[in-house]
């Protein structure tokens, strides 16, 4: 079983679990269902920004299975993941070289400018066709001052 399947199953066995205890139905988003549990539930409650992660996760690689077919990001060409992708305008491809300043700049153009920027892509010189080695998503804003001291530091 691949580390996928694991995840998702796992991911499949929580929100079962979280159905359970919530007593809501069929038709409640996993959001719900962790805000309902986390009421009377500490470690739900503590653990509620990781699970909307999983839950952002999870919807990523469902969004990308096409029938039995999965794609890698390790091995498929990012740039055939992206003819999937419905909002072309809310990533960017950068090279590896570009500071971590670089990467929130953008970030903050895009909300300047009323936009929403999802994902910054890096590969090797920043070109589409190139494997993928890194991404950056506005979930990983929140960690950014404190790589910004590791880095300086």
């Amino acid at each position: 079983m691949s580390n996928s399947d694991r995840f998702l199953q796992a991911f499949t066995t929580i929100e079962q679990y979280l159905r359970k205890k919530s007593g809501l139905g069929r038709d409640s988003s996993f959001p719900e269902l962790v805000k309902a549990v986390s009421k009377s539930n500490p470690v739900i409650r503590n653990r509620e920004d990781d699970l909307r992660q999983f839950a952002e996760l999870r919807n990523a690689m469902v969004h990308i299975r096409r029938g039995n077919d999965v794609f890698s990001l390790a091995e498929t060409p990012i740039s055939q993941v992206l003819e999937y992708v419905e909002d072309e305008d809310n990533y960017r491809f950068v090279s590896r070289n570009k500071s971590l300043l670089e990467v929130l700049q953008l970030f903050e153009d895009y909300a300047g400018s009323g936009r929403r920027l999802e994902a910054v892509l890096i590969t090797d010189s920043g070109k589409p066709n190139e494997k993928l080695l890194g991404i950056v998503t506005i979930y990983d804003l929140p960690d950014a001052p404190k790589e910004l001291r590791v880095q300086s530091g």
